[in-house]
């Protein structure tokens, strides 16, 4: 754990050196002092790993590295704080400020002599503990490339078979051990001082605790929500367990609410969580207002607001350079912009509302990293007024994921699609059926998922499909699907939940060799009797919810 904890403080010093250097002025020989150190002393970690329970001296060292790693991140975290706070006070606020300062530079300064001792003695006594300090190469170990290479390559929506992985590691977190506890559960409302915790979780039950507690100032890093009775609604105020983080959590990186099933209004205090990194809410049925002052947390990098009707975004949001993930339940439109302002690290934009003014956005690469985009509209009717052409996500070259939800496509130009992303999800389209030819001609799409459509038509010829892998289709009714030979060549997993057919092609999709699991759910009866009268081929899985016993064939 220890080895987690100094891994993750150097790559915190590591990006503020690089970065927000301005905010470290008077401290940064000694925060570039401290990196150094880390990183000799992250090299014994290393090199200790797995011997630490034979060695009782091992052992203590790595407990002083932890807690003083620990003291040195919030020494330097309620630095940058208190610098933040400097710039948007008046004259007398900034003048009280530099007798603050000048008590954070000595506190930095005494963190980092600490540490230095503790190497210091790491060195002098590495024969007594028994472990060379070998030197660290900076690269990655051939079992961390492999393992990161099989990462990439994991598309499934649900991965199964670690359920004693998930025990072993649910009893490692939670028990006793030489080393600190990462987790501690307590079920008693009277709750362990909180102000001493890294990470806490909050059931919905503890509100009587929180709403007495007085907000002590507290180092958390990380707040999580958990549901608590359904149909019980709390006494506390919708948004007060955002005002008593921003008044007391100063210093958390990671807020994550939305599971709590409350209503969480945004207070425009949000702005004290300077640190904050990811932040995850919902309001329920209610409409919210995103204050602008959300906007002054440049370090955020995740906003999600999946859960929540919001009635805008504010216009400070091209401000938040470091947004890697905007998830909104939308349709929102973005914010406009007399500049030529973008978010040049965003990967994630779902929820968007496409107009001419987003398309223009798109066109002029506002954002040239984006990897998945979701787009959508009020209503059928809304849809009806706007004919959405594919050609206008031309310039977002590094799109992989694409969902639209409720437009009418108009698809004329296949040699403009190229850049088409490999997965595709269309969500209640209105008469898509003559326009999907041209998609079928399409060469990258891997995943395609269809829901809920009517009179839906796809007719493959031999070139249809040439990459799908993975063909998802979902409340279609009246679907009339037809395959010549050689269409969906490399198919591997094909799923059907409660659809209504036609003409389905079944016995071009059991020859198909690629095939090897199929899954239906609620089949309609001309489905039904399809499939009782098909043998599956070795290697192919048929897995039919509700079993087919229970259905009656047609005659």
């Amino acid at each position: 754990m220890a080895d987690n904890v100094v891994s993750f403080l150097l790559e915190n010093l590591t990006q503020l050196l690089s970065q927000e250097l301005k905010l470290l002025g008077g401290v940064e020989d000694q925060v570039r002092s401290l990196q150094n150190e880390l990183s000799l002393i992250n090299a014994f970690l290393k090199n200790t790993d797995g011997k630490r329970h034979d060695n009782e001296l091992v052992k203590e060292v790595v407990s002083q590295i932890r807690n003083v790693a620990y003291e040195a991140e919030d020494v330097i975290d309620t630095f940058i704080m208190a610098v933040t706070k400097h710039r948007r006070k008046g004259k007398l606020g900034k003048l009280i400020h530099s007798c603050n300062r000048a008590i954070s530079f000595h506190e930095v300064a005494n963190k980092v002599e600490s540490i230095k001792i503790i190497n210091k003695n790491i060195h002098d006594n590495r024969n007594k503990y028994g472990i060379e300090i070998a030197e660290s190469s900076g690269g990655e170990t051939e079992a961390e490339v492999k393992l990161h290479k099989r990462r990439r390559y994991v598309e499934e929506d649900h991965v199964v078979g670690f359920g004693h992985d998930t025990e072993a590691l649910v009893k490692q977190l939670i028990e006793e051990s030489a080393e600190e506890k990462f987790l501690e559960v307590c079920s008693d409302v009277k709750l362990s001082p909180m102000s001493k915790c890294r990470r806490i979780s909050i059931h919905f039950a503890n509100h009587p605790y929180i709403s007495s507690n007085p907000c002590e100032s507290s180092n958390n890093r990380s707040v999580i929500g958990f549901q608590g009775v359904v149909g019980l609604e709390s006494p506390l105020d919708k948004g007060y367990y955002l005002k008593w983080l921003c008044k007391s959590n100063k210093l958390v990186r990671v807020v994550e609410l939305s599971n709590m099933a409350i209503c969480c209004a945004i207070p425009k205090k949000i702005q004290n969580l300077f640190l904050l990194r990811y932040l995850s809410i919902s309001s329920g049925l209610r409409r919210v207002i995103i204050p602008n002052s959300l906007c002054n947390l440049w370090n955020l990098e995740t906003l999600d607001m999946r859960n929540s009707k919001i009635e805008s975004l504010p216009k400070g949001l091209w401000k938040l350079q470091k947004l890697r993930h905007l998830y909104l339940n939308g349709p929102t439109s973005l914010p406009g912009t007399d500049n030529e302002e973008g978010l040049p690290n965003l990967q994630v934009l779902t929820g968007i509302a496409l107009n001419h003014y987003t398309e223009s956005l798109f066109a002029k690469a506002r954002f040239p990293n984006l990897r998945k985009l979701g787009l959508c509209s009020s209503s059928v009717q809304e849809s009806r007024l706007l004919i959405l052409s594919l050609s206008s996500i031309h310039p977002l070259r590094h799109l992989q994921t694409l969902k639209v939800c409720k437009y009418i496509y108009k698809l004329s130009n296949p040699s403009s699609l190229q850049l088409i992303p490999t997965k595709l999800t269309l969500l209640d389209m209105p008469n898509f059926s003559p326009s999907f030819g041209v998609l079928c001609s399409l060469t990258n799409i891997r995943i395609l998922k269809v829901v809920g459509c009517d009179n839906f038509v796809l007719e493959c010829d031999e070139s249809s499909f040439c990459q799908l892998r993975v063909f998802k289709m979902a409340k279609l009714n009246h679907m009339r699907w037809t395959m010549k030979k050689g269409a969906m060549p490399r198919l591997q997993r094909l799923v059907i939940e409660r659809c209504n057919f036609y003409m389905m092609p079944l016995d071009e999709l059991w020859c198909s060799s690629a095939l090897q699991d199929v899954e239906v759910f609620y089949p309609d009866p001309k489905l039904v009797k399809g499939l009782q009268q098909f043998q599956m081929r070795d290697g192919c899985r048929l897995q039919v919810n509700p079993s087919l016993d229970p259905f009656p064939t047609t005659n």
